[in-house]
């Protein structure tokens, strides 16, 4: 497993990355909830989250994404 530290909104958050078959996962507690990006291959990124803002969601799926493209 891998992790790396991505800032969003300010704030730093610990990002883990795992791959299981074709897909790239990242875990992130965010405001105390685990949250968990599924990367599939030309696929759009799926998350799910209960307390979490959407928009906030959506910035955190970019952000992974353009990490994981580069």
């Amino acid at each position: 497993m891998q992790s790396f530290w991505m800032k969003v909104r300010g704030d730093f958050y610990n990002v883990n990355m795992t791959t299981k078959k074709e897909t790239q996962m990242c875990i992130v507690d965010i405001m105390n909830e685990e949250v968990t990006f599924e990367f599939r291959k030309e696929e759009v990124c799926r998350c799910r989250a209960k307390r979490v803002d959407q928009q906030l969601l959506k910035e955190f799926a970019y952000r992974i994404e353009t990490y994981l493209q580069s």
